[in-house]
């Protein structure tokens, strides 16, 4: 069976992709992360057991057993490889987006557009949420642009429940969707930089 690095080596192999084997936190260290029955849902914070006993899709998030990993910083990353510039940052790291975020203070200066995944509700134990993501973002002068891809859990059919239907407003245009029931766990929130750095 091949690693992981071969199976993503395989996946991205083009010329405008480099594959860099690097865990980055808010400092240099050395951590265990729990491996779980989905890899995709792998994080360095246990998941939730209630999360995990009550919603049957997030089952995947049982863990199997922990590894170890060393981290490093966006910041030394970058540094140390002599990257002044960071147009656009997409972080998904299961409930450790704040601390990659909290690693590359210096480099944020320097970026117009960051795509971050967010828990509204906790999935892991100890995870940073939304509003923790959202007032750090902030203080490093971004703002909220929208949200995209909003996930609802719910039990006991809760799902097939129909609710009020859901108003999206574009300036002048207006979009009613349907809107089912569960309780919303995660999303992903695109920031830009209120003073875009040549941002097109």
């Amino acid at each position: 069976m091949l690693g992981v690095d071969a199976k993503l080596s395989n996946r991205y192999n083009h010329p405008h992709i480099k594959l860099i084997p690097y865990a980055l936190l808010d400092e240099e260290k050395q951590v265990d992360i729990y491996i779980t029955q989905n890899p995709g849902c792998s994080s360095i914070y246990p998941p939730d057991k209630f999360v995990i006993d009550t919603f049957l899709w997030c089952a995947g998030e049982h863990p199997l057993y922990k590894s170890i990993s060393k981290t490093t910083t966006l910041d030394k990353f970058a540094s140390d490889n002599g990257i002044q510039k960071i147009d656009y940052i997409k972080i998904d790291t299961q409930g450790a987006e704040l601390l990659v975020l909290k690693g590359a203070k210096n480099i944020l200066k320097t970026t117009s557009f960051i795509k971050v995944e967010v828990q509204f509700n906790p999935l892991y134990e100890g995870a940073s949420l939304f509003s923790d993501i959202d007032m750090y973002l902030r203080s490093q002068g971004f703002v909220l642009y929208r949200f995209f891809d909003l996930n609802h859990y719910g039990v006991f059919g809760e799902k097939l429940i129909n609710l009020e239907e859901f108003e999206l407003n574009f300036d002048a245009l207006i979009f009613k969707l349907p809107q089912k029931g569960g309780q919303l766990f995660t999303g992903v929130m695109p920031s830009s930089s209120q003073k875009p750095k040549n941002l097109c």
